[in-house]
């Protein structure tokens, strides 16, 4: 690292930390991160071989990259010998359901990526601002993200990004797994590979409001048997369409009270989907943590934002809104780690003048849907048809907020 004059935290960018070094690695590495953090720089080797107190050895004049992957393979030959004894314990003990988590454990671990942050010079992230902006504009699809399937929301926002995580939140019945069905299928018409992650209803349940939605056919008729025959041929001819494209899956994980952060990590690094939809990601748990609800879900949104991260992919989790009810933040139940982790806070509501004396008569019902938060702090107010009828779920009408095109109409206007 001296001699190649690397900054003492590239190690941190390649997820080594003081767990990955032994002996007298390991006073090497805690003399050099002091001599570091009190004077802003590495010490002469000289320095460390004396003030470590180890003996200086030479080694190949190898690059830095090569004694990296040594360390590493290292760390996990260990991980891989230290869960194995405990495994053998646990099942020379009968305890299979311990070595089975050990064994998950270990899977995680492995897998990891322990970086602790990158550093960037802005002067160098600057002109690649502006090759975003050209590549994006000069495209036939002006979307970069996987799209939403709201025409003000896909607009503003280019639509879900990679590292992106979503709060679409409502209160008990608002819809919202309805609009995280749909915004899952328009991953999947974009060419995507959705993984749905249901923790509030059966697998079977999510495929039929799926299916239903994708064939606009009433769910209820759909569950109870009683469609008609063409409305029954239009739903099998769906069916094979789907089952033709054998090369693009559609996942679904049915999830349990129990299922923990760890499950759906374990899943996401088998299947590799282009995004992670959530129902009802405040049941979330933790692996061994029996937490307060509120510190449960502020400890799950966090781990849900770090998947987003380490995966490059967005996550799209459904939560709810407290008594107060939506239009603010801070009215996220259990945590507000919710609202402020989140890339994107998206509420959902029921438009009541809109949907007077016809709640009950299967007429065509609305939404309220509002951006509560943008990346960049844009928010906005979109009527969508909420129609359980055709299972039509899309956008009526923008009730506030500027949307991107309306910046550039007005902006050639002036030159004009």
């Amino acid at each position: 690292m001296i001699d190649g004059q690397f900054n003492f935290s590239y190690l941190d960018e390649q997820g080594l930390d003081r767990s990955a070094f032994f002996g007298d690695e390991l006073r090497v590495y805690d003399m050099m991160r002091r001599h570091v953090e009190r004077h802003g720089t590495l010490p002469q080797v000289e320095t460390v071989f004396v003030e470590a107190k180890v003996d200086l050895v030479e080694f190949p004049p190898e690059p830095i990259g090569f004694w990296i992957e040594r360390v590493e393979t290292r760390r996990q030959a260990e991980s891989i010998l230290a869960a194995s004894q405990e495994m053998e314990k646990c099942v020379a003990e009968g305890n299979v359901e311990s070595a089975k988590k050990l064994v998950q454990d270990l899977y995680f671990k492995l897998g990891a990526i322990k970086e602790t942050g990158k550093v960037f010079d802005f002067k160098d992230l600057a002109p690649k601002v502006i090759e975003e902006h050209d590549r994006i504009q000069q495209s036939v699809e002006k979307m970069s993200g996987i799209p939403f399937g709201i025409e003000y929301l896909d607009s503003i926002s280019g639509g879900a990004q990679p590292a992106d995580t979503i709060a679409l939140v409502g209160r008990p019945a608002a819809g919202k797994s309805y609009f995280l069905a749909r915004m899952s299928l328009n991953c999947f018409d974009a060419g995507g590979i959705p993984f749905v992650v249901s923790l509030e209803m059966p697998a079977i349940q999510w495929a039929r409001r799926m299916l239903a939605l994708r064939a606009n056919v009433t769910a209820t008729l759909l569950r109870l048997g009683r469609l008609s025959y063409w409305t029954r041929e239009s739903l099998v001819e769906n069916v094979e369409a789907l089952q033709r494209m054998k090369d693009r899956p559609f996942f679904l994980m049915e999830g349990t009270l129990a299922s923990t952060v760890d499950d759906v990590i374990i899943r996401l690094r088998e299947l590799k989907p282009s995004a992670l939809y959530v129902d009802g990601a405040y049941l979330l748990r933790l692996r061994g943590k029996p937490l307060p609800r509120w510190e449960r879900v502020t400890e799950s949104a966090e781990w849900l934002k770090m998947i987003a991260n380490e995966f490059k992919i967005p996550v799209i989790g459904t939560y709810q809104f407290n008594r107060r009810g939506p239009g603010q933040l801070q009215n996220i139940g259990y945590s507000d780690a919710i609202g402020q982790l989140a890339s994107i806070v998206i509420g959902i509501d029921d438009d009541e003048e809109y949907n007077k004396g016809d709640r009950f008569h299967g007429a065509r019902q609305f939404k309220i849907m509002e951006l509560l938060k943008g990346r960049e702090g844009e928010t906005g107010i979109i009527r969508v048809v909420y129609d359980m009828d055709r299972m039509i779920i899309e956008q009526d009408a923008v009730l506030k907020g500027l949307r991107a095109s309306d910046d550039l109409e007005r902006e050639e206007e002036e030159h004009e």
